[in-house]
């Protein structure tokens, strides 16, 4: 804590409640993309999606800094709310001034790269994206501080929804690849808007302290640094599918990537920001850490392994039902994808504890170690096309993904023992659920002319009933962990129950 402070001490919440709210966000919105992206999917060929892609590679990673990297060092840094919010602003403003710049100044690099000169427009229509996503940083990151995700939920929601309607209203006039971006710079944009408009109270633009503006910076530059390279593992597929490839199988790529990732967005829209949050908070709490990072994991674990192995076992029919008859070439690779992003699921808690304890250096030395193991996986997995990527990229992205939760069990000194008992419920209601799946849709392919959209919802309603059959015999002994964390922080400013 800064000299002389003596910040304010908020209510604790309840970070169940917390969860929450961050996952009815997030259903929401994706309810909205539910909507819109079978009708893009229609509308847009695989080459306007590989050439978004292209520009998107300079656009998130610039934002990545100006917003994320800013809003993760307000939410994990202690001392005074409003000294540190200041410094903030100042910092992301910056940092998207200059982000916004770069982003301009990167399209010649970017057509030399890929060839197709229409990157560049398509940048000049997003930089301003990025100063308008650093200014809602300071918000949103004290919003989660707080754990309010409550009224993070407004501004969440209403971007996604507004951004939908522009981008789809974009791509029915025919602009094509610029109804994508379209509908990225409106969602930044009412973002931002919007997460000034709920927070409370908001900071003022007076000149920043000194201190905080130090430690926020060092902070800063150290989490931006493993943030890069987080970005550049996670992205070495885009780039070098599209290099190697061409725009319209990373098109593809890209889809079949979005198409898998919604289990992992769901689930970690309930625990990822929030357990960030949680673990920052009680980081000096060590016991209390521990019992809550193992309830949080058993959670995440239960709710994962079922939902990412039954969506493989459907993916044949979900592909062309969510997508259409065209993006079939799909189906394969996102089979595979749902396989790493149940390991990522599953592993981010512990990515999210190294962070909230502040330990950005090792999470920066993980992510370039693992950097160059990433680059020559996909140039291998290129050879094999699209499902050649997808399948370098789990090999090596997953891997670093385990290091990192084996460094955060390392780091709470968590035995075998109790990692076993971690993942019990969740063996269990996979081999409740996933054979009804399995046989379900196994039975109606033998029945003539069964539509695949029937195939699938019989399939994925057998899995549901089955698992929940399963939960509910499991329920007492997950209740435990559930308790744990809804009281988390009740002893928090002497209060007796989490509010």
């Amino acid at each position: 804590m800064e000299p002389g402070t003596s910040p304010a001490q908020p209510k604790p919440r309840n970070p169940l409640a917390a969860g929450g709210w961050s996952g009815l966000s997030f259903l929401a919105a994706n309810a909205i993309g539910l909507l819109v992206y079978p009708v893009l999917s229609r509308r847009l060929e695989p080459d306007d999606f590989g050439l978004f892609t292209q520009a998107n590679l300079v656009y998130l990673a610039l934002v990545m800094i100006a917003e994320g990297a800013v809003g993760l060092a307000l939410v994990q840094l202690q001392g005074d709310r409003d000294r540190l919010a200041r410094a903030a602003l100042w910092l992301s403003a910056g940092l998207g001034g200059l982000g916004t710049a770069l982003c301009i100044a990167a399209a010649p690099l970017m057509i030399a790269i890929y060839g197709d000169r229409e990157l560049l427009p398509l940048l000049l229509l997003l930089a301003p994206g990025v100063l308008l996503n650093a200014l809602g940083a300071v918000p949103h990151a004290l919003l989660a501080r707080e754990l309010d995700f409550r009224r993070k939920t407004l501004p969440e929601t209403l971007s996604i929804a507004l951004g939908s309607v522009a981008g789809l209203v974009a791509a029915l006039a025919g602009l094509g690849v610029y109804s994508l971006a379209v509908m990225s710079l409106t969602t930044g944009t009412v973002s931002s808007v919007a997460a000034w408009w709920v927070c409370r109270p908001r900071p003022r633009l007076s000149h920043p302290d000194r201190e905080a503006m130090r430690r926020l910076a060092a902070f800063t530059a150290t989490l931006a640094g493993g943030d890069l390279a987080l970005y550049a593992r996670l992205n070495a597929d885009y780039a070098l599918t599209g290099r190697l490839l061409g725009a319209g199988p990373l098109g593809v790529y890209s889809l079949a990537w979005a198409t898998s990732a919604g289990p992992q967005l769901v689930i970690g829209a309930f625990t990822g920001r929030v357990g960030y949050s949680l673990f920052a908070r009680l980081q000096h709490d060590r016991e209390r850490l521990r019992a809550v990072f193992l309830s949080g994991l058993r959670i995440v674990a239960t709710a994962a392994l079922p939902v990412s192995l039954g969506a493989m076992v459907v993916t044949p029919d979900l592909v062309p039902v969510a997508l259409g008859a065209r993006w079939e070439a799909a189906i394969e690779p996102v089979a595979v994808l749902f396989a790493l992003q149940l390991v990522r699921t599953v592993c981010s808690p512990g990515a999210s504890l190294i962070l909230a304890l502040g330990h950005t250096r090792l999470y920066a030395l993980i992510g370039v170690a693992a950097l160059p193991a990433t680059v020559a996986a996909v140039l291998l997995g290129t050879r094999g096309g699209v499902t050649g990527v997808s399948a370098a990229v789990l090999v090596a992205v997953g891997s670093t993904s385990l290091v990192y939760l084996v460094t955060a069990l390392r780091m709470l000194n968590i035995r075998a023992g109790e990692l076993r008992h971690v993942f019990s419920i969740a063996a269990a209601l996979t081999l409740a659920s996933l054979p009804a799946l399995a046989a379900t849709r196994a039975l109606l392919l033998d029945v003539r002319e069964t539509p695949a959209p029937l195939r699938l919802a019989a399939a994925i309603c057998a899995g549901v009933v089955a698992g929940l059959l399963a939960l509910w015999r499991l329920w007492p002994s997950l209740r435990v962990d559930v308790m744990r964390l809804r009281h988390a922080l009740a002893v928090e400013s002497g209060d007796t129950k989490a509010g």
